[in-house]
């Protein structure tokens, strides 16, 4: 009802507008679309060299929900992890998967590796990210149905995006 009632709807994501259109049937027309954005100037090295900084940190975030696909990232560091012991992958976000995927990581043996950091703030995600710029890591962005595009984003802006179309996870 309030989206007929509002002069304009604002959605962050192609998704989004997608979504509100479907959903609402509200016309596409009253929709506007504004990206998140990122501000580089948090991105960077810090110049301390992070404890365990010669194994890999991989860091994803995200609604913890089963078609995020974060099971299949933690099957991903099950097999990883026979290669580099010391691997360690933070698991950032809640939602009502969580459970299961702790049973996931519990189940593959990896529960020693994956840590589930649940809500954190901006600045807590940005020393992460920057933490991963010390040393060898990654994000791994996760949701294949429907993924963020800031997500791509804060990757991009941190140095370490890739581009995982090619397998097609990105729609």
């Amino acid at each position: 009802w309030l989206t007929y009632e509002a002069q304009r709807v604002i959605c962050c994501s192609g998704f989004m507008v997608e979504e509100v259109v479907r959903s609402f049937q509200l016309p596409r027309d009253k929709i506007t679309m504004v990206p998140n954005g990122v501000e580089p100037s948090r991105f960077r090295a810090t110049g301390v060299t992070r404890a365990g900084a010669d194994a890999p940190l991989i860091v994803s975030w995200g609604r913890l929900e089963y078609e995020k696909g974060f099971q299949t990232l933690i099957a991903a560091i099950a097999r990883l992890v026979p290669r580099w012991p010391a691997l360690r992958c933070v698991l950032v976000g809640r939602g009502t998967y969580s459970e299961e995927l702790r049973g996931v990581a519990r189940g593959l043996g990896v529960e020693q590796s994956v840590q589930f950091a649940g809500f954190v703030s901006d600045e807590e995600l940005v020393r992460l990210l920057n933490e991963y710029i010390d040393g060898p890591g990654l994000t791994v962005v996760i949701g294949a149905e429907h993924p963020d595009p800031s997500l791509r984003l804060f990757s991009l802006v941190a140095s370490t995006y890739q581009d995982d179309t090619r397998i097609g996870t990105i729609g």
